[in-house]
């Protein structure tokens, strides 16, 4: 019975042992079959961990079965047996004792010399085994979650100070917590200038209240917002950025922090605006060519159909255009047109239109005007003109007049029909003597409609 007796015992604790070291690790991370066996065994920490636990127990458990034979009294054995148990249960204990130590020494020793970052808890899952990019396809790294060290960290944040572009962190109640050197250089500001204070600090008043509006509304959405702002720099010298402002979500999904990623573009938007005038504008006068002269003449009868509001167009003709060129020369002729063109444009309201038609003739848009008040505006423009002296090639003063005919919008008219009757009267008043202002309703009153034109 005292030989049965410690076998049963240390049989026991040793059962209960290894049952509860297969309990544990269903608890370690990682380890749900063999190929997570594999992945806990990569790790050395995890190995070591339970290589202490393990063998603490297992010296225990010997330590409590040596007491065991110690008070058997009859030195672990019975005389009538003559067989000693503690021989064998100490080489089984040392066995085990030998494959613990093995596994936990394994992986350290299966890792030495690797640049792993051990440091860091992703490390511990391993990495996956290298890619075959034999076949020219791009493998797919998404599930793989890479460390990510306090070196890595400071990586990222060198990269952001000295971005080329300009980048701003607030918090979610719009006050400024960071701005990279970039968007020093930019605003003209220093550091402690910008922290704690709100974007708008560099606005220069220009963006409309609705684009901020859309601003708002989009990235307390969770949305990434981009748009075009006009802003301000220290100096007061005004710039234009392209901006894109990305919310940030903390671990619990709530917008913690915007990310304003800023890129000036005022040298952009001033070759966008010189393209756009020479779209735009004649080259010779400044005021609007042919084409935009059209395109805004079709709107305002657009708005002037819509609402029953008034219109009128004034076409406007230099008078013997040719004889100042041939006795002249075109370099005087191209002053003229040049003038007759600035007083034109300095006669009339801000909303009005004034474009060169073609050669020495123009068109005047007259926005909500009647009749009576286009009439008014002609002579005036007629009377300023020919105030105008121009010195020829000899010193002889060269005058200049126009002669002037206009047309009012009635429902239904296209701006085809306008701009032809306006050039009816146009040619009614050259024929009349020139330098005289007539509308198309005094043709039709005074010569038969035939004749008009």
């Amino acid at each position: 019975m005292r030989v049965k007796s410690p076998t049963i015992f240390m049989g026991k604790i040793y059962l209960a042992l290894a049952q509860g070291y297969l309990l544990s690790l269903r608890y370690v991370d990682g380890f749900s079959s063999f190929t997570g066996l594999q992945g806990l065994m990569a790790s050395s920490r995890t190995s070591l961990k339970i290589f202490l636990v393990v063998a603490f127990i297992a010296l225990t458990a010997l330590g409590l079965w040596m007491l065991d034979g110690v008070f058997a009294a009859d030195g672990f054995g019975g005389a009538a047996t003559e067989v000693n148990i503690f021989m064998p249960f100490l080489g089984l204990s040392l066995m085990l004792l030998a494959v613990v130590v093995a596994w936990a020494v394994w992986p350290l020793m299966r890792t030495a010399g690797e640049h792993l970052q051990s440091g860091s808890e992703g490390a511990e899952r391993g990495f996956p085994p290298p890619a075959d990019f034999s076949t020219g396809e791009m493998p797919d790294f998404s599930h793989v979650e890479l460390p990510v060290s306090e070196y890595t960290l400071e990586t990222y944040k060198a990269a952001v100070d000295h971005a080329p572009t300009a980048i701003m962190i607030t918090n979610n109640r719009g006050r400024i917590e960071y701005v990279n050197a970039a968007f020093l250089r930019t605003s003209g500001y220093s550091r402690s200038e910008i922290l704690g204070r709100s974007p708008a600090m560099f606005s220069a008043g220009h963006t409309r209240s609705d684009v901020y509006a859309d601003l708002w509304q989009t990235i307390l959405s969770g949305n990434v917002w981009r748009g075009e702002v006009c802003n301000r720099r220290k100096n007061g010298e005004e710039y234009w950025e392209n901006m894109a402002i990305s919310p940030l979500r903390d671990r619990f999904g709530r917008v913690s922090h915007f990310v304003a990623v800023r890129e000036d573009i005022t040298e952009r938007k001033g070759r966008e605006e010189d393209l756009r005038q020479l779209a735009q504008r004649d080259a010779l006068t400044g005021i609007a060519n042919r084409r935009y002269l059209i395109e805004r003449a079709e709107q305002e009868r657009r708005r002037a159909e819509r609402f029953g509001q008034p219109l009128a167009v004034l076409m406007v003709d230099i008078d013997h255009f040719k004889a100042i060129n041939d006795e002249h020369g075109h370099a005087l002729g191209d002053q003229a047109i040049r003038m007759v063109a600035q007083t034109c444009a300095a006669s009339v309201r801000e909303i009005d239109i004034v474009g060169r038609y073609g050669g020495e003739e123009f068109v005047i848009v007259l926005p909500g005007t009647l009749p009576e008040g286009a009439r008014e505006l002609a002579d005036r423009l007629r009377q300023r003109i020919a105030e105008i002296e121009i010195a020829g090639a000899d010193g002889t003063a060269v005058a200049v007049t126009v002669s002037i005919g206009f047309a009012a919008f009635e429902p239904g008219d296209q701006l085809e029909q306008l701009l032809a009757a306006a050039d009816a009267a146009l040619y009614r008043a050259k024929s009349l003597g020139r330098n005289c202002v007539v509308a198309v309703t005094d043709c039709l009153r005074l010569i038969p409609p035939g004749d008009v034109q």
